[in-house]
């Protein structure tokens, strides 16, 4: 179903446009433009059966990414179309100062593109990993107090539960880490994680 739907909405993409102020063969990179977009798609929803066991093709949620992929991925395509290299227009009167704006402007749609990615990895495996998240939570905490019992120091079993939980967050699970940060009242205000965990929600 997945490639079906792949090949739907790309079977009329030619992506010359975008590569022909700055490349000397614009078609054959624009196919790869294309190809590799095509294969991100794919390797993300791969990613997500590996991490999840689910199927890609019953992930409901996939045409739907592929669609606002494609709004991303058109929007860099679009900004690309805009800058030229000297090499290719000319060297003379050659606006480098505007060049530099819009090659400003594709690295920030490029990083919206990743960040759209990763947090759709999350949100899926989030969804469909069949792990009950906040018992992943819960072992680590469990974890934490078996490791003082046995004899670790505590700063440095704090030190080692900040940095699983700092993953977990950054793996989807920030609102989970929050709520265990607050009921169990291991971190001192000097230790900064609720800043740290913060951050992750906000974005």
């Amino acid at each position: 179903m997945i490639n079906k739907i792949l090949q739907e909405k790309f079977k009329d993409c030619d992506y010359t446009y975008a590569f022909q102020g700055c490349n000397s063969e614009p078609k054959r990179v624009g196919k790869q433009y294309l190809e590799s977009n095509i294969n991100n798609i794919v390797r993300t929803l791969d990613y997500i059966m590996e991490a999840t066991e689910v199927n890609k093709d019953d992930i409901m949620e996939a045409e739907k990414f592929i669609d606002d992929y494609k709004i991303k991925m058109d929007k860099c395509a679009s900004i690309r179309s805009r800058i030229y290299s000297p090499l290719i227009q000319g060297p003379a009167n050659f606006p480098f100062a505007r060049m530099e704006k819009l090659m400003d402007r594709e690295r920030a749609a490029n990083q919206e593109l990743e960040k759209f990615v990763d947090k759709f990895k999350l949100d899926m495996i989030k969804k469909y990993s069949v792990t009950d998240t906040s018992q992943v939570i819960d072992d680590l905490i469990a974890d934490y107090y078996k490791s003082i019992e046995l004899g670790c120091t505590k700063s440095l079993a704090v030190s080692s539960l900040r940095g699983k939980l700092v993953t977990q967050a950054k793996n989807g699970l920030a609102v989970e880490v929050k709520k265990a940060i607050s009921d169990y009242k291991i971190f001192t205000a000097r230790n900064k994680i609720h800043k740290v965990i913060d951050e992750i929600l906000s974005k």
